[in-house]
């Protein structure tokens, strides 16, 4: 058996043919592999190697570190369908990119293996990384601590849920604070729309989803230790109110890509920012929410039949009012006409079916919270503009803008009132 000198980082290394070759095949796995790549175990490598650099050193790294995410994966998903052995023979990952409309505080990439077991095994993963849209959001990311919220929901809350809320939700087959591994559902699902907006039936299957959600955990006796106090400073609630607030301060409403009516909304918002707060997670029921219900973090099943709801992305989850995910659903993810058709008795529908799960709302009393929750999104869509200008702002967050402002108008939120000892 030959032997061939290899030069490494510290000098020349002597290898057997069998080790040379590996090296050769881990060399060209690293080049069309390196920049994308993105190691599934919980801790990260701390060498792979750089694009344009190739010494022994880094390579060997590579392959030491695919061979332990290979065995990861056989580990973690393999056994979860009850398959023995090491069926997953290889894998490789792409970054989602544009696909993934929910990537504002995340890295996001689908992992595509390869082995033999058909339909035993899936073809395809999702896994999740910290990461952000721009500074702006990667910072927000960082104090809302969003990958440890989303560890948490999956690990602690997921087991809580009803069976309606938990078979709308992706198989998870790890989860830790730094990374989320989980079912591809692309295969039989389509993100719903956000820039077009979603249309009454798929907004009723939300509507009963979010119902489902926020009944069980009506009334803050009943939440669970993990789930934070939306008048918490920590709360996402919070934080984007106070987000919100300081950058009026610096630099008006909307990052001043809005018109005359824009600013007056946002005098008057932030004129009564804390009362408004205040009174939505004080004095309005509270439940868990998912605080982020947009069209973008849903999913409609295909297939005869199917249609169904699917709802990701757990980053923000928070105690708040119930209406904060209603308003996410009708205000923020549907045209401002098709809101008005039916945002009527898409709020029927939400207070009907909390009314069979055991909660009375009365009507003029959700009606008063929802017009809150508008208000709510409103501190939400001037903190999405900070590090945006009017040409490079992304087509959802100016949809967004628009239909926030025109529901503010239509449901005549400027009139409430808050009396001055609220103003503290």
């Amino acid at each position: 058996m030959g032997e061939k000198e290899v030069m490494g980082g510290g000098g020349a290394a002597v290898l057997r043919m069998p080790a040379a070759a590996m090296i050769v095949v881990g060399c060209l796995r690293w080049k069309s592999k390196a920049a994308t790549s993105s190691f599934l175990l919980a801790e990260p490598p701390s060498a792979a190697p750089a694009p344009g650099r190739m010494d022994l050193g880094s390579v060997q790294r590579f392959i030491e570190q695919t061979r332990k995410d290979l065995q990861f994966l056989n580990d973690a998903v393999a056994r979860a369908h009850g398959v023995d052995g090491s069926p997953i023979k290889d894998f490789d990952t792409t970054t989602l990119g544009e696909e993934s409309s929910a990537g504002y505080f995340s890295t996001t990439s689908r992992i595509h293996i390869m082995h033999n077991e058909g339909a035993r095994l899936p073809h395809s993963l999702i896994v999740k990384r910290a990461g952000g849209f721009n500074e702006s959001f990667r910072s927000m990311a960082e104090r809302a601590q969003v990958a440890e919220k989303e560890h948490k929901f999956y690990s602690l809350l997921l087991p809580r849920l009803s069976t309606e809320v938990a078979s709308s939700l992706p198989r998870v087959y790890h989860s830790s604070p730094s990374s989320l591994l989980m079912e591809d559902l692309a295969p039989r699902a389509d993100v719903a729309d956000q820039e077009e907006g979603i249309d009454s039936a798929f907004a009723e299957k939300a509507v009963r989803l979010a119902a489902g959600l926020h009944a069980p955990f009506w009334g803050s006796p009943r939440m669970p230790d993990c789930v934070v106090p939306g008048a918490d400073p920590s709360s996402w609630l919070s934080l984007i109110q106070a987000k919100s607030s300081e950058i009026y301060r610096a630099r008006g409403f909307l990052g001043g890509c809005g018109d005359e009516a824009d600013e007056a909304i946002g005098a008057y918002l932030h004129e009564h920012a804390g009362a408004i707060h205040r009174r939505a997670t004080e004095e309005v029921p509270q439940t868990l929410i998912h605080a982020d219900m947009r069209a973008g973090n849903l999913m409609r099943e295909r297939g005869e039949g199917k249609g169904g709801c699917l709802l990701l992305d757990w980053q923000t989850f928070c105690a708040g009012p119930g209406l904060y995910d209603i308003a996410s659903l009708l205000v923020c993810s549907m045209t401002v006409s098709a809101r008005r058709l039916h945002c009527l008795d898409l709020l029927r529908l939400y207070q009907r079916r909390l009314g069979e799960l055991g909660v009375d709302y009365a009507w003029d009393d959700l009606m008063l919270h929802f017009r809150l929750a508008i208000l709510q999104q409103a501190f939400l869509i001037n903190y999405a503009f900070e590090d945006v200008t009017a040409e490079d702002c992304p087509l959802l967050f100016t949809r967004a803008r628009r239909r926030i402002i025109q529901a503010i108008t239509d449901f005549n939120c400027l009139d409430l009132t808050f009396p001055k000892t609220e103003e503290r």
